[in-house]
């Protein structure tokens, strides 16, 4: 048996738009396609003649059309989700290297949180009509749906994000400016630090405790070559982490200066892939002992180690 809503009679006006008859109603109905919703749109135009539903139904799609955000997008290739995923997906490539793999997790986390990820806010929006006041919005969006506010310091790494994704572009030549972002008000709390006694005190206490071998902490038994490596670490500036201090291999070493020479003492050049990006930086002359005592305890053992 047919659906008394089956269409009776169809006419197509242009692309997007098309009026139809349908069941028991007298009125042709306007079916718009609505490209960012992806999804048809109708409306009845409250006309039984044919000709005069084609204009109504034009001046219904005209009123739709300019009730949509108009910082939306024209086309795809000028929305913010579509450089996402272009700059998603060069960090997924990249992220094949082992220094890398942490940095393309933490940033598409940023980029796609289902709730309020950057591209659920921004991913319609046209890249060349993002501004400063916008991402300000958004941030301030974040903070209404959370029972405290983030720290300045994740918003800033919201900012930044947004930035690297129109950076692309800016290379493509879609925008001329990258908005900047907006200024948030930090708090100084610097990290607790030891004075020279304290340290001192530290590596003597944890080198007896090494040479007794008998102190576990967390299931692993402190042994002298933690106390090099914490050592190694005040002596080289290196944070504790995958990318960095974990991250270091034996090409990314390079001996450099010369014996007693204060002007060029001996020390280690370090490239590094740090949280700020690629570097290259020199430690201090401990560093460069403690670089060597390590390689000789080692006969066999490969520049990627």
């Amino acid at each position: 048996m047919d659906s008394v809503n089956k269409k009776i009679a169809v006419k197509q006006i242009r692309s997007g738009l098309s009026i139809y008859k349908a069941g028991r109603s007298p009125y042709w109905q306007a079916r718009i396609w609505d490209a960012r919703a992806k999804k048809y749109i109708v409306r009845s135009t409250k006309e039984t003649n044919r000709l005069e539903a084609a204009e109504v139904a034009e001046e219904v799609m005209a009123t739709f059309k300019s009730k949509q955000n108009t910082n939306h997008a024209a086309t795809k290739n000028r929305s913010f989700e579509h450089y996402a995923r272009v700059y998603s997906k060069m960090k997924k490539f990249e992220s094949k290297s082992a220094r890398n793999q942490r940095s393309y997790s933490d940033e598409h986390k940023l980029l796609y949180r289902e709730t309020d990820g950057i591209v659920s806010y921004f991913g319609n929006y046209d890249v060349g009509k993002i501004t400063s006041g916008m991402v300000r919005d958004y941030l301030h969006y974040l903070d209404e749906r959370r029972e405290a506010p983030l720290a300045p310091s994740t918003k800033a790494k919201h900012g930044m994000m947004i930035g690297k994704v129109l950076s692309f572009a800016l290379d493509d030549g879609v925008i001329d400016i990258i908005p900047t972002m907006p200024k948030l008000r930090t708090k100084d709390s610097p990290r607790v630090s030891f004075t020279g006694a304290e340290y001192k005190r530290l590596i003597t206490t944890a080198r007896t405790i090494a040479a007794a071998g008998n102190t576990e902490v967390r299931g692993v038994k402190v042994r002298p070559e933690h106390v090099d490596m914490w050592t190694f670490m005040v002596h080289s500036f290196l944070r504790p982490t995958e990318r960095e201090l974990f991250g270091l291999r034996h090409s990314d070493v390079i001996r450099k200066g010369k014996p007693m020479n204060e002007d060029d003492p001996l020390h280690l050049e370090l490239e590094l892939q740090g949280k700020t990006g690629f570097r290259t930086t020199a430690t201090m002359p401990r560093a460069y002992h403690l670089y060597d005592h390590l390689v000789d305890d080692r006969v066999h053992f490969d520049s990627t180690d």
